[in-house]
């Protein structure tokens, strides 16, 4: 088990956050996560972009999960800006 969490998963989030975000966030962006998985911090898209965006840039993040909100203010210890909006989201075909 420590091979997996000491090797893999360190090469695991380098390449999940640079595929997903590489060419699209820089440091100073803002960004908004909408729905915040929070299984591993280390995993989560909110603290990769954060790491992305760093201290000068803001996420927005929108997670109807009160569980979640406190996870994540408990989490926020090399965070940018951080907004958190505790409200659901959905989507509605129009008539």
């Amino acid at each position: 088990m420590s091979f997996f969490r000491n090797i893999f998963l360190p090469v695991y989030d380098s390449l999940d956050r640079f595929f997903k975000f590489g060419n699209v966030l820089k440091k100073g962006d803002t960004a908004i996560q909408i729905g915040i998985d929070m299984d591993r911090t280390t995993t989560s898209d909110l603290f990769h972009m954060a790491r992305i965006v760093g201290k000068t840039g803001t996420i927005i993040g929108i997670e109807p999960s009160p569980y979640n909100i406190e996870k994540i203010k408990k989490a926020n210890t090399y965070m940018c800006n951080l907004i958190l909006v505790q409200k659901a989201t959905y989507s509605s075909k129009g008539k």
